[in-house]
């Protein structure tokens, strides 16, 4: 087997052992969620600037009660 045959391997492996993420009980739908936490890890923002982000797009989070 060649090496980048070995490489997709090892990704299906990965992929088919990682279990799905379950947003059950969460305020929010999973893809404002998701949006959120791929800004805050991206851009290495802080969860005010994530909040005032997603404010300018008209989605109103907080992440203080």
């Amino acid at each position: 087997m060649s090496r980048s045959g070995l490489a997709e391997l090892d990704l299906w492996r990965l992929f088919s052992t990682m279990t799905k993420i379950s947003y059950a009980g969460y305020r929010f739908p999973p893809e404002i969620i998701q949006q959120a936490i791929w800004l805050y890890l991206r851009f290495t923002l802080s969860l005010r600037d994530v909040e005032d982000l997603l404010a300018e797009r008209g989605i109103m989070v907080s992440y203080s009660y």
